[in-house]
């Protein structure tokens, strides 16, 4: 874990010590070097806290509209879209099969959908497994140009007649789906979206500490970022798996995301386009995640590393397009500010050491003009509202017992994210793609047995 995260903690570390050292000099010198010292730790302090408080309200004010429900599909389905159902798969021979059979066993006409396993650069048995079962398989070689996204523009916009379908269907080869997971993509197509994010779920949410904290995420992903969105009117965002996009929208916005976050992307470019992404709770889709710790690094570091360059990208455009447009005006800056998530990360993470330096020394080495002028209860409710969100999501999103003993671990998990994220802005411009591992063969009966009785 160590080695992994070295540059991050170092990082942390030295920081650490530059803070503590100065205000350490500021409290105990006296002088003009003291007292522009102390002008200058001041305005570190505004800075953080400010802009922590302006983002931290606006989410709570964004997450609150996560109460209310969205507005169902407004008709019934009159016929059947045909779906292609297309899975990426880098050698997973050890999870294919299930995924097949899942896919294969869902309530709607077979003749209405394809299954295609898309064996990107694979070197083990994934792509015979898959013919064995029925699916239809395309391989891909192209050792230069790795990853998802690749893979994808490959598929979509190379091998598949897109002519042929009404939407396309995203999955990765760990996932198992709902069986309506198709009926509910297909009456919100019909309804007029052009791209839907179905519900995020965790395979393995009990397997450790670690899985426990994703699937902890993603209650609280689901309920307080992309429902609450809708329910504004806002974009939901893609998640990378168990999303559905008209073949109308791929031939408008076609599917050029190449970058470690492809999903977040191709969010951004529909939004550039005045399309939104829309949500569902009504079609789960259930995701492995890696149990160990030292599994999880490298993931979410190639997600903070795809978000650092993305933000950079597409940052200008999307303030051109909440300044000059008069469509999707909010979509746009909302997505602005999430774009830079990493940033402040790196915020609380500078909040954390300022408080930490706070509670040593005290406050006389600073001064406190933010904690003068806002009232010290706006900071207990923030704190609260902060600590108690992802403790109601557990509740509305009926989960175990489990995730409420785990909340500590879930917060420390959380605070991994500090160097993991520096250690991503270090490596930001190095796109090579790291395959996560799934190893989980189960089927859509014990997820459901094991996350309700763990």
């Amino acid at each position: 874990m160590v080695k992994q995260m070295r540059f991050g903690l170092l990082v942390i570390g030295l920081a650490t010590l530059l803070l503590f050292g100065s205000v350490s000099f500021t409290t105990q010198s006296q002088g003009v070097l003291s007292l522009d010292m102390r002008w200058c730790l001041s305005a570190i302090v505004l800075a953080v806290e400010s802009l922590l408080m302006v983002w931290s309200l606006y989410q709570v004010a964004i997450a609150i509209a996560g109460l209310w429900s969205p507005k169902p599909p407004a008709v019934q389905l009159k016929r059947q879209p045909r779906i292609l159902c297309l899975t990426a798969a880098h050698n997973e021979e050890k999870v294919i099969a299930e995924h097949i059979r899942n896919l294969q066993a869902m309530d709607y006409p077979s003749n209405r959908y394809d299954i295609v396993i898309l064996a990107d650069n694979c070197t083990d048995q994934t792509a015979r497994i898959a013919r064995k079962l029925g699916a239809h398989v395309w391989e891909r070689h192209n050792p230069s140009q790795r990853g998802k996204g690749f893979a994808l523009y490959w598929a979509l916009h190379t091998k598949a007649n897109l002519k042929k379908y009404d939407a396309v269907c995203i999955f990765d080869a760990d996932n198992l789906v709902d069986p309506n997971f198709l009926s509910v993509m297909a009456s919100h197509i019909q309804n007029g979206h052009v791209a839907i994010q179905g519900y995020l779920d965790t395979k393995n949410p009990w397997d450790s500490w670690v899985t426990t904290s994703y699937a902890s995420a993603y209650w609280f992903m689901n309920r307080f970022w992309q429902r609450a969105r809708i329910v504004l009117g806002l974009s939901a965002a893609l998640g990378g798996t168990g999303f559905c996009l008209s073949t109308a929208v791929l031939r408008q916005v076609p599917w050029e995301a190449m970058s470690l976050t492809e999903d977040l992307e191709y969010t951004i470019r529909l939004i550039l386009r005045g399309y939104k992404v829309h949500w569902t709770s009504q079609a789960h889709v259930y995701d492995e995640k890696p149990v160990r710790y030292q599994a999880s690094v490298p993931q979410r570091k190639r997600w903070m590393q795809g978000h650092w360059s993305t933000a950079l990208r597409y940052s200008k455009p999307l303030l051109h397009s909440f300044l000059f447009r008069k469509k999707g005006r909010m979509r746009a800056l909302d997505m602005l500010i999430y774009v830079w998530q990493p940033a402040f990360v790196l915020l609380m993470g500078a909040n954390l050491l300022l408080s930490a330096a706070q509670w040593f020394f005290g406050t006389t080495w600073f001064y406190p003009w933010l904690i003068t002028y806002v009232p010290a209860p706006v900071w207990g409710v923030l704190g609260a509202i902060g600590f108690s969100l992802p403790l109601l999501a557990f509740v509305l999103e009926r989960s175990n017992w489990r995730a409420f003993a785990y909340f500590p671990m879930y917060l420390l998990f959380n605070v991994s994210w500090i160097p993991v994220t520096v250690e991503a802005l270090r490596h930001i411009h190095n796109t090579e793609w790291v395959h996560t591992e799934h190893n989980r063969a189960i089927n859509l009966e014990e997820i459901r047995r094991v996350r309700n009785h763990p």
